[in-house]
């Protein structure tokens, strides 16, 4: 195993337990190197949620980008895929482990937008080295400013 470097984004919904969740992630022997709060550029969704359906993408803006969210840069051995096991595998929280960070802070019951089903899950994280490296570039800009 190697040591890898990840990005989180801790969502508007959970940012009030931003620092039990950044306690849960270092209880995982991970480091949060940098991190920032605040309200993230409106264009950068479409970047990081490229994959997505249009639906969601629109949903995300209206939900994520609009308050606050946390952004934080984490290191360690086996980071990715360590920190997906502690944030929980489903965007649904109620299919998380009960002690997975979706499960633990996300919104049980999921909200609509313009007819689309859309959850409240209380953090983003990268799932593969290659998405890391991607939201890392991305979101560097963001996370170096000061506010």
């Amino acid at each position: 195993m190697e040591n890898e470097t990840t990005l989180y984004i801790i969502k508007p919904e959970a940012i009030a337990f931003s620092k039990e969740i950044s306690k849960s992630i270092s209880d995982l022997g991970l480091t949060i190197v940098t991190k920032r709060v605040g309200k993230l550029p409106m264009n950068l969704v479409d970047k990081i949620y490229f994959d997505s359906p249009r639906e969601i993408i629109e949903a995300t803006k209206y939900f994520m980008f609009s308050e606050p969210c946390e952004v934080g840069i984490v290191q360690g051995i086996d980071a990715i895929n360590r920190l997906k096991l502690k944030c929980g595998a489903s965007t649904n929280p109620l299919e998380c482990e009960h002690q997975s960070i979706r499960y633990k802070y996300g919104i049980h019951n999921p909200k609509k937008y313009k007819g689309t089903t859309y959850y409240q899950n209380a953090i983003h994280f990268s799932k593969t080295k290659e998405e890391a490296e991607k939201d890392i570039s991305l979101l560097k800009q963001f996370i170096c400013d000061a506010d």
